[in-house]
């Protein structure tokens, strides 16, 4: 995905750790946050409740892209304001275009 990302004009940062992304959220405000829902050392939705409670990242588009099934993760989904759900495999462009619409302006 940051590879996709990239080679349609966005810049693109990519994280495997919580502390990564946690520091890195602390120093910049990005325009949309993609996460998985299945990190190596932490559950995905804890960074987005963790997201939800810093007040300068409240508003901040998060969207959850996961092998997971939806439905697996959909109540606390909607709970943790990161309505956004995006299943793995899904078309390469239909991916771009739910996340063009969800950023605050194009970068392309």
């Amino acid at each position: 995905m940051q590879q996709l990302l990239r080679k349609v004009g966005h810049s693109a940062v990519y994280f495997t750790d919580r502390e990564g992304v946690t520091r890195w959220l602390r120093e910049v405000t990005p325009d949309l946050v993609v996460l998985d829902v299945r990190l190596p050392d932490v559950d995905g939705m804890d960074v987005v409740r963790k997201i939800r409670h810093e007040p300068s990242l409240r508003e901040l588009p998060v969207v959850i892209f996961s092998g997971v099934s939806y439905l697996e993760v959909q109540a606390e989904t909607l709970q943790s304001a990161a309505p956004e759900f995006i299943v793995k495999g899904l078309d390469w462009q239909m991916l771009l275009n739910r996340i063009e619409g969800l950023l605050p302006h194009s970068h392309t």
